[in-house]
């Protein structure tokens, strides 16, 4: 959610400011982030009956990365959770790092090509 404010400037300032296009930037972090939490709730619990803070965890280490995860399980006293929540967030970053590496040589670099001509 930072890296959401911070690409719009000072959050207070542009919220006023209707051509930055941070209410709408806001309203898209706001939006991401609750169907990600509901479809991660209604998986995850009422399906497959996992605690909730797991499931907190899980989701704050995808959507942030291991630090904001392990900082949540700190902070709430969840110290068993700690090492799991740092280790799920470090291969959210692994997965995450080599399938955009794999999207852009196989999928996108084609498209560009064709596109220009090339």
């Amino acid at each position: 959610c930072s890296s959401i404010g911070s690409s719009s400037g000072a959050i207070f300032q542009s919220m006023g400011n209707s051509s930055s296009g941070a209410v709408a930037l806001f309203g898209y972090g706001v939006t991401l982030y609750v169907v990600h939490f509901v479809v991660i709730y209604v998986l995850g619990y009422l399906f497959m009956q996992l605690p909730i803070p797991d499931l907190l965890l899980g989701s704050n280490a995808n959507i942030g990365n291991a630090a904001t995860a392990s900082a949540l399980a700190v902070s709430m006293g969840w110290r068993s959770r700690l090492l799991p929540a740092i280790l799920v967030g470090n291969l959210g970053n692994f997965i995450g790092t080599f399938g955009g590496l794999w999207l852009s040589t196989y999928v996108f670099r084609p498209m560009f090509l064709k596109a220009a001509g090339l």
